[in-house]
């Protein structure tokens, strides 16, 4: 059963694992895309501007006569054909010439030759700049509302200087889609190595992560297997400790106490009253001290718990809190149940009250026990002064180990045991463990 349980949870870890990293992957993956794809929609926007500012030094600066500012026909033709030729296509559907008042000296679209419009800031400052500059087309504005047929449009511009030295900005309107079919092409270029490298970093993982579950889960079960043998140690040197305290000690104080009441009948009055007073106090004592060991015994190894049940062991239990001015009920199922079962339930029981005499401060505890056929259900509470998580760790830290090796204990029977406020306002210890 724990080889199945073993391999069960390695696999479910593997699992968990393979699928956490998965999505992990996956979502790597879409943010590696997203990255891959917006890197190269600026990298094809760079490359537009580069081209545009190549071209407009190459072909268009040394074409820019007065004639052309000044409206000549025959120079504005001819620039027409250098820009028919040389420019558009390859994605430039348009292009314009500015002077800085906002007037348009040459397009392409003869419609807006002449023009006047106000220049964005951008482009005023571009005149001021060496720079070459790019941005989305507002399509909305007067002077692009032939364009607007064309769909989204990428405005690239930049500075020249006509022959006589006059500054005008030279402007393309580049098709988006031409800019976004590059920037796809860049990212299935790119795509397929940063996949395959992470899907490669996954499956990697995949075996060292099944190792390293395979190793925690070898190093619970070995530390459960110790838990348990130092369980059954530790009640195999309770029974002998109990039974050295029995067949020894409490002997010797029981013949004690026979040889002191034997001596106390001897003596009669007079002068010997005071030696006699003194024998049945002794006597008294040693009958008290024996039932201090046989409670010690039974606290030790509770020898009547095998023999007639839980319900009277933990009634022999909780009988000395009644002793402390406490009121306790014990509500417990006249039913027997595997050994193993009622070992465990009568040690957490113990834990818990030796807890509410020493800490709680308690008037009123409870102790249940009941099952649903499936599991058995043991339930100490109390209306003391209630234990936080803090306390138990502190107790923990100083040595007081009774929850957590009960709480190993149970989870090694499969069970679980908690301990928390209770209903009544104290602490409530609940231990819930399977019948098999």
């Amino acid at each position: 059963m724990v080889a199945r349980s073993f391999g069960r949870g390695v696999g479910s870890a593997i699992a968990k694992f393979a699928v956490s990293g998965a999505v992990a992957l996956a979502l790597v993956g879409l943010l590696a895309a997203l990255t891959l794809r917006r890197q190269g929609t600026e990298e094809s926007i760079r490359d537009a501007k580069i081209r545009t500012r190549t071209l407009a030094h190459a072909v268009v600066q040394p074409a820019l006569t007065p004639g052309l500012l000044g409206g000549d026909p025959q120079a504005r033709a001819r620039f027409d054909r250098l820009v028919r030729d040389s420019v558009l296509g390859d994605g430039v559907v348009r292009v314009k010439l500015w002077t800085r008042d906002g007037r348009v000296v040459y397009a392409d679209d003869a419609r807006l030759i002449g023009g006047r419009y106000t220049l964005g800031s951008n482009e005023l400052a571009a005149f001021d700049r060496d720079q070459t500059e790019a941005g989305i087309s507002e399509l909305a504005r007067s002077e692009n509302r032939f364009e607007r047929g064309y769909g989204r449009l990428l405005e690239v511009y930049l500075p020249l200087r006509t022959q006589d030295g006059t500054p005008v900005l030279f402007e393309t309107y580049q098709l988006f889609s031409a800019i976004s079919s590059e920037s796809r092409r860049l990212w299935i270029l790119f795509a397929p190595a940063v996949m395959g490298g992470l899907l490669l970093l996954w499956l990697v993982q995949v075996p060292l992560a099944a190792s390293l579950a395979r190793r925690v889960r070898r190093a619970n079960v070995e530390r459960e297997a110790a838990l348990c043998e130092a369980v059954a140690a530790s009640e195999r040197e309770r029974f002998v400790i109990a039974g050295d305290l029995h067949d020894g000690v409490v002997q010797d104080l029981a013949g004690v106490s026979m040889t002191l009441a034997a001596a106390v009948e001897r003596l009669t009055g007079g002068p010997d009253i005071e030696l006699r007073d003194d024998l049945e106090e002794a006597t008294a004592t040693t009958r008290t001290a024996m039932r201090r060991l046989r409670s010690l015994i039974v606290e030790i190894y509770p020898s009547n718990l095998e023999r007639v049940g839980l319900r009277p062991a933990l009634a022999d239990l909780a009988a000395p809190l009644a002793g402390k001015a406490m009121s306790v009920s014990v509500d417990v199922v006249d039913t027997r149940y595997p050994s193993s079962v009622e070992a465990i339930v009568y040690r957490a029981a113990q834990e818990a009250l030796r807890n509410v005499a020493a800490h709680a401060r308690a008037a009123i505890v409870g102790v249940r026990v009941c099952d649903d056929g499936h599991h058995v259900l043991l339930v100490v509470d109390d209306d003391g002064i209630g234990i936080s998580e803090a306390e138990l760790a502190t107790r923990r830290q100083n040595g007081h180990l009774g929850f957590r090796l009960l709480a190993d204990l149970a989870r090694n029977a499969g069970g679980t045991l908690t301990v928390g406020p209770g209903d009544r306002g104290g602490t409530r210890v609940e231990l819930v463990v399977p019948l098999r």
